[in-house]
C-alpha cells in the first residue's frame, strides 16, 4: 500500500534479479501480488492488475539463504500490459490516483480515530504485545499513513487487501478496513472473557 513500509521474501531468480537492478539503479519498481503462489512463471492473467510503484530501500540475505527486500511504497498503479518475461517482468503501468478528503472533513476525521481506537483496543487486550507497535498508531499523524498501515497489516486473505487496494476513495478504503478492524475487536473481547 501507498506510504507502506514492508518486507518482501525473494524466492525466484528472476525477482531476484530486478530487485539487484532495481538497488544498483536506484530505479523504482512495480510491485504486484500473484492470484496464486503455486504459478512458477506467471503471466498478466496469473497477477492482480492492481499494484503500487515501490523503491527497495535494503536488500539482505537472512541466514537461513533466504533473501528479503524491504520496499516502500508510493503510488497505486495499475499494470497496463506486459512487454517482456525475461529476465523478469517487464510493462507499462498508469498511475491511479488517490481520491483524499480534506483535512477538515469531519466524517473523515472520525474514520481515522475510529480505526485507530479500534486498533489500539485490540492491540491492548492481545497478550503478550508490546508497546512499541500501539505507540507507533498512536502517533500516526497522516490519515492516508495510517488507514494504508492498517490495509497492509490486518488479518485477511490477499483477496480481501486486494480489494482494499483498489480502492480509490481513501474514506471507503477506511470503513472497508475497519469493518475487519471491528470483527478482529469483536474475537479479542470474546477471548479476554
Amino acid at each position: 500500500f501507498p506510504t507502506s513500509v514492508l518486507p518482501v521474501s525473494i524466492g525466484r531468480e528472476s525477482s531476484m534479479m530486478l530487485i539487484d537492478e532495481a538497488v544498483k539503479k536506484k530505479s523504482y519498481i512495480a510491485v504486484v501480488c500473484q492470484k496464486d503462489p503455486k504459478t512458477d512463471d506467471p503471466g498478466l492473467s496469473d497477477i492482480y492488475e492492481i499494484g503500487i510503484v515501490a523503491k527497495v530501500l535494503k536488500q539482505m540475505t537472512l541466514p537461513d539463504g533466504t533473501s528479503t527486500a524491504i520496499l516502500q511504497g508510493f503510488q497505486r498503479i495499475k499494470i497496463t500490459r506486459i512487454t517482456r518475461q525475461e529476465p523478469y517482468m517487464r510493462g507499462s503501468v498508469e498511475r491511479i490516483p488517490e481520491i483524499i478528503p480534506s483535512s477538515k472533513n469531519k466524517e473523515y476525521n472520525i474514520l481515522v480515530e475510529d480505526c485507530r481506537n479500534t486498533i489500539v483496543r485490540t492491540m491492548e487486550l492481545t497478550e503478550g504485545m508490546s508497546p512499541e507497535p500501539i505507540f507507533a498508531i498512536k502517533n500516526m499523524q497522516s490519515g492516508l499513513s495510517l488507514i494504508n498501515y492498517l490495509c497492509l497489516n490486518c488479518n485477511v486473505g490477499v483477496k480481501e487487501k486486494m480489494q482494499m487496494l483498489q480502492e480509490n476513495s481513501l474514506t471507503e478504503r477506511g470503513y472497508m478496513v475497519l469493518k475487519h478492524l471491528k470483527k478482529d475487536l469483536k474475537v479479542a473481547e470474546l477471548y479476554e472473557k
